[in-house]
Parts: C-alpha cells; sequence; structure tokens
C-alpha cells in the first residue's frame, strides 16, 4: 500500500493505520487547498506548530478549524486561549481571532493578481499563478464585477439588498463552507478506499497497471491534469465502487410543501404534505435488483462496461447511485472529489 502513499517522513505519534489515515487527510486538504485558495503546499505528514504565539497562514487556519470543527463552533475563541487550556486550543482559538484579517489579507491578495491580468495593466501576466482557475478567484472576480455595474447603475437611495453582488463576509462563508464540507468526506472516502485495497490487493495491480500505462515510470515528463485525469478511468471506478459501498451521508432527505404523486410503472400513490423523506442510500446502493448478486462484493470493474476497446464507465440508472445527493441541490464539490480520489490512487 505504501506505493499507493506519497514518500513522506511521518510524525513518530502516527503508526500503522493512523498514519495512512493522516496521510489521506493531508492529501484531501492541499487539493481543497489548491482548488479553493491557489495554495500549493508539500505532501508531507510534518506536524503544524502548536504554538499560540507561532505565525500562521490561511490555509493553515482553515485546516486547524476544519480538523477542529466541534470545538471552533461551539466554544469562543477567547475562551479557547484561556492560560490553562491546552497549547491545541489555544492555537485553534488563536486561528479563530486571526481568520477575518487573514481572509481579507487574502481576498486584497487576489484582488492584486486580477489587476495585473487586466488588459489596462502595465504588469506582466506570464506567471503561473495569474491563471490559477481556483475558485475564490472566480468568487472575487465575478462579485467585482457585479459590484462595479451595480454601483454604477444603481441608486445610492436603494437599499444593498437589491444589489446581487457577493460581500466579504459571503466570499469567506462560502469559502470556509468548501472547505470544511468536503474535507471530511474526502478524506474518509480515500480511508475506505485504502482498507479495501488493502483487504482485496488484486484490484491493487488492477489500478496499478492503468497507472503505469497514463503516468509512465519516474522519468516520465510530468502529464497534465486535463490529459491525465480522462485516462485514470480505473482508478475512478475504485472510487465509485467505495463510495457505493460506504457513501459519505447514509441518509439523505427532502421536504415537500405540496401534496405529490409519485408513479412506479403501474403503480402510483401520493404524499401528502408537509411531508419529510428520507432516502436510505445506503439501501440504494446495495440493491440485488440494481447491482446484481455480488452487491455487497468490492468489485470496481463493475462500473466499467464490457467488451469496450478503451475502458469507459457506465452510467447508472437514475436513482440508483447518489453519494453526491441528486437534483439541483448536488454537493457542488463532487468533481472535486473525485479529482482527489484519483490523486490519492496515483
Amino acid at each position: 500500500m505504501a506505493d499507493l502513499l506519497p514518500s513522506v517522513s511521518p510524525p513518530h505519534a502516527a503508526k500503522g493505520p493512523a498514519k495512512i489515515v493522516l496521510g489521506l487527510r493531508t492529501i484531501a486538504m492541499n487539493v481543497l487547498g489548491r482548488i479553493a485558495y491557489g495554495h500549493d503546499k508539500p505532501f508531507a505528514l510534518s506536524q503544524p506548530s502548536t504554538k499560540p504565539s507561532a505565525d500562521i497562514s490561511y490555509v493553515d487556519a482553515i485546516s486547524l478549524v476544519t480538523d477542529k470543527l466541534i470545538y471552533a463552533a461551539f466554544l469562543p475563541a477567547s475562551f479557547l486561549c484561556l492560560p490553562f487550556m491546552p497549547q491545541v486550543s489555544q492555537r485553534l482559538g488563536t486561528a479563530l481571532k486571526r481568520l477575518p484579517g487573514l481572509t481579507q489579507h487574502m481576498l486584497n491578495e487576489e484582488r492584486q493578481n486580477n489587476a495585473s491580468k487586466s488588459p489596462h495593466s502595465t504588469q506582466t501576466t506570464e506567471s503561473p499563478n495569474n491563471s490559477r482557475g481556483t475558485i475564490m478567484e472566480e468568487l472575487v472576480r465575478l462579485s467585482d464585477q457585479e459590484k462595479t455595474r451595480t454601483d454604477a447603475s444603481t441608486p445610492d437611495s436603494l437599499d444593498k439588498v437589491t444589489k446581487k453582488f457577493l460581500t466579504e463576509e459571503e466570499i469567506a462563508g462560502n469559502l470556509f463552507i468548501f472547505t470544511a464540507a468536503g474535507f471530511d468526506t474526502t478524506a474518509n472516502t480515500m480511508s475506505y478506499a485504502v482498507a479495501l485495497l488493502a483487504v482485496y490487493p488484486e484490484w491493487q495491480a488492477w489500478i496499478q497497471t492503468e497507472i503505469d500505462t497514463v503516468l509512465g515510470g519516474p522519468d516520465m515528463s510530468p502529464i497534465d491534469y486535463a490529459s491525465a485525469f480522462p485516462k485514470l478511468v480505473r482508478c475512478l471506478a475504485v472510487m465509485l465502487e467505495t463510495l457505493r459501498l460506504y457513501p459519505p451521508v447514509t441518509l439523505l432527505m427532502r421536504s415537500i410543501t405540496t401534496s405529490q404523486n409519485l408513479a412506479f410503472g403501474d403503480t402510483s400513490f401520493q404524499i401528502a404534505a408537509p411531508s419529510t423523506i428520507y432516502v436510505n442510500t445506503a439501501a440504494l446502493h446495495t440493491s440485488r435488483s440494481t447491482w446484481g448478486s455480488d452487491a455487497l462484493s468490492f468489485n470496481p470493474a463493475r462500473w466499467l462496461q464490457p467488451d469496450t476497446t478503451e475502458p469507459t464507465l457506465i452510467t447508472p440508472a437514475q436513482g440508483t447511485f447518489m453519494p453526491w445527493s441528486v437534483g439541483p441541490r448536488v454537493c457542488p464539490g463532487q468533481k472535486m472529489s473525485q479529482s482527489a480520489g484519483v490523486d490519492a490512487a496515483d
């Protein structure tokens, strides 16, 4: 299994399975940090400083708050920073206090980066950082564009509620939600995948063959994401099969305010409003009528269409596979989690 993880020097405190989980959580946070904030961080398991007074970056602060989300949500920063609290608690409280300033500084830097790409700018735009394509970059750019447009066309007498741009707090909130919601679910899914590959080692060779074919040996020139990702079909099949057996959310909830008729073939029935419907995703994902007699077995090959020259993923019937939910409220981090899962397999 060591081949599936980056070469690292883990902390002495992490041993065995804990070392693997720590590595996968590092991968998940690094992918999130790159996609959301354009922050490139080495894949190392070195523990961050727990000294309350030590400097901390925005991404490290977000990572700490996300990792200790329960404490951050229910305990005030002033309480966490009290002298008798453990160092890690004081560090968490310090991160919470510094986050507003760190967030504003990061957004200001993003605006400066966007300004350097303006056609009217005299600064060079050849740096790779000028085209990062991050979520933060898009939120800031679109919000500032709309703010400029509405400021020019909306009378000052109108309430700001009529304006459609995101405030600084809303941008920061969206970034935090994206990180917090995606971190644990992605890391946990990768942990299940590694455990399954350890139990069924024959599938390690199955995806290793694909990795070697697509990425080649260590002397091969790096291949860009856009070219590599579509070819790593077996790696994605492993992640989909993991999500089928161990979905991040086992129950999906939907509420209706008006009565609705549901039809199943020749049968129909009415659900009276108001009602809340719970969808058992674990049952759907292991139904023998959909997935066959081996529905409870780990078999990534079930995701590939048979008798095709190139490996091609199947598309499950609607309503039979929903680890990211379905419909207009589908998880916005779906593609990010798929990318992180394939990165872990690599």
